[in-house]
């Protein structure tokens, strides 16, 4: 539902920015402020579901991921927006903590990395799905449909996740929670990010940049400082002496950077350079996720049988070649082009992403 809402948003872009007359540095944020939150959010909601239960933080993510939702289509102006789609990231952020913690805790070893597959094919039809949607609920309907679509959906799952979702172990060891140290990551992150986002505009040289990313740099190192110290910290940076852990992390990392610049930036280039309509843009966009979807499980099942090290690392380099291929494109090119370099770039990110997360 989370990788759907994200598709379809991205597709949307272009028509929000022609409707709330606003430049496409600021109609960004719809997108910005949903990443942002996420990544602010997910370890701090990861260890509220080590404390309180995986389950049932997993059930309230459906919750807020509806409100957030119904707020986004009733949204007449873009901050009222934002912020629904601030909502929309923390029941994202809930859904995704705990998604593959879950099915970690399910399947044994032998078999996680199928298991991993799966999710990531079940991940790739919501990208896969969501352009094709999004353009003909945007050029239909227009944009406030595209997130009425995530209520039925929400609905679905919440039920669903009642009658089949493992029920929580009675937590015995009642652990304090580590507010100074998510007070100061949140602020440091999204304080970095935020001016990171802004850096071009305002100019890498301006003392409120510079000022801003070394003063977002003191929280969080004060953040390190504090776990380090802390008997029950937020986030364990023991993990990363395990060199799986570390390398995985740091190569996801990498690969989600790329994701997020085609997903962003694809859709103005074929409906305001190549003037592809939203329909056409979005049955374009899916040629990555449908690759993606046919991969993922395949790669899975895969290092479950020869490891994940070749895998990733072939994936890696075949996502850097169609990352490179797609700056190749000129201002004429047909969809079926756009859609042949947009497939070898998901042939990449399947290829990699189920290895990756299953040697997490």
């Amino acid at each position: 539902m989370s990788t759907l809402d994200g598709s379809i948003a991205n597709v949307a872009l272009p028509t929000i920015a022609t409707e709330m007359r606003m430049p496409l540095h600021v109609v960004q944020w719809v997108l910005t402020a949903y990443l942002l939150t996420i990544s602010a959010t997910l370890p701090i909601v990861g260890k509220l579901s080590d404390l309180y239960g995986r389950t049932r933080v997993y059930q309230i993510g459906f919750l807020i991921f509806i409100i957030g939702s119904a707020g986004c289509g009733l949204s007449q102006s873009l901050g009222l927006l934002i912020f629904s789609r601030i909502l929309q990231a923390i029941g994202a952020s809930c859904l995704m903590s705990n998604s593959q913690a879950i099915i970690a805790y399910t399947f044994a070893r032998g078999g996680r990395g199928q298991a991993m597959g799966i999710i990531g094919t079940i991940v790739s039809l919501g990208s896969l799905t969501g352009p094709g949607i999004g353009g003909i609920l945007v050029g239909n309907l227009g944009w406030p449909s595209i997130f009425w679509i995530n209520i039925p959906i929400g609905i679905l799952g919440f039920i669903a996740g009642i009658f089949i979702l493992p029920k929580d172990k009675k937590n015995t060891v009642k652990e304090p929670f580590d507010y100074l140290g998510s007070s100061l990551f949140i602020t440091g992150m999204i304080s970095l990010l935020y001016m990171l986002s802004n850096a071009q505009e305002w100019g890498w040289s301006s003392p409120l940049v510079l000022s801003g990313i070394g003063g977002s740099l003191f929280l969080l190192t004060l953040f390190y400082v504090q776990e380090k110290r802390s008997a029950y910290p937020m986030l364990d940076f023991s993990l990363y002496r395990i060199r799986a852990f570390a390398f995985g992390n740091m190569a996801a990392f990498l690969s989600f950077i790329s994701l997020f610049f085609v997903g962003v930036m694809m859709p103005f280039y074929m409906q305001n350079v190549l003037g592809f309509s939203p329909e056409v843009t979005g049955y374009t966009m899916m040629a990555q996720p449908l690759t993606m979807a046919i991969i993922a499980p395949l790669s899975g099942w895969l290092s479950d049988k020869i490891g994940p090290s070749f895998l990733t690392t072939v994936g890696l380099l075949m996502n850097a070649l169609g990352f490179f291929l797609l700056n190749t494109l000129t201002t004429h090119e047909s969809p079926w082009m756009v859609a042949l370099h947009l497939a070898l770039f998901g042939l990449g990110s399947g290829m990699f992403q189920s290895p990756n997360n299953a040697s997490i």
